[in-house]
């Protein structure tokens, strides 16, 4: 009988070897994408309105019973304003739609026009803002000159609710291009997303919590 060789033994290694964590993604992006493409189909849809709304204005004040559209007459001489307003605000609220898309899918240019976004935002709120303001001091002069009601109530008081009216809209406008802001120039966040595949068809790489 043929002598076959001894294989050679192998012993098994009797320390644990190390386990080298796997480091995944976190989720952050697509809770941020999200919150962006809600904000941001709303702020389209609004700005939808805006184009829209003042073609029915006519129809709106023919509706109204006598005496009760004091003040709603200085809107109608700014209707291509507000178009122009509403115009503007679905170019923006569209730019968050992308950004908020191209963040879910972790792709790194979604942060560029999440931070234009931001910018912009911030601008068109003072914009709107401040014609905002020009539009109800006609309306309130209009309503004061048309009712003695109003003029009895005094304008300081009306004009000082529409004050606080704005200055709390334009924290709120301010609140989420803030936190974007903040938020992407933490030095984790950079890390993570510079591992963000750039090719476009790459699929999003998994993700972990927070």
């Amino acid at each position: 009988m043929a002598d076959y060789p001894t294989p050679p033994s192998f012993t098994p290694p009797t320390a644990p070897l190390p386990i080298q964590p796997i480091e995944r993604p976190r989720n952050w992006p697509t809770t941020v994408g999200v919150i962006s493409i809600v904000l941001g189909g709303l702020g389209a849809l609004s700005g939808c309105w805006g184009i829209v709304s003042p073609m029915f204005m006519g129809a709106f004040l023919e509706l109204m019973p006598p005496g009760q559209t004091q003040g709603l007459g200085a809107m109608t001489e700014h209707v291509g304003l507000i178009s122009g307003l509403g115009a503007a605000g679905m170019v923006v609220a569209t730019l968050l739609l992308i950004a908020g898309i191209g963040m879910v899918r972790r792709r790194p240019w979604s942060v560029s026009a999440s931070r234009w976004w931001a910018v912009l935002k911030m601008l068109f709120v003072v914009v709107q803002t401040a014609l905002g303001a020009v539009m109800q001091k006609e309306m309130i002069e209009e309503m004061t000159k048309n009712d003695p009601n109003v003029a009895a109530m005094g304008t300081g008081f009306m004009s000082a609710m529409f004050i606080v009216g704005y200055a709390l809209g334009l924290l709120w406008g301010w609140a989420y291009p803030i936190f974007l802001l903040i938020w992407l120039s933490r030095g984790k966040v950079k890390e993570e997303v510079a591992s963000w595949p750039q090719d476009a068809t790459a699929p999003p790489p998994a993700a972990r919590p927070m």
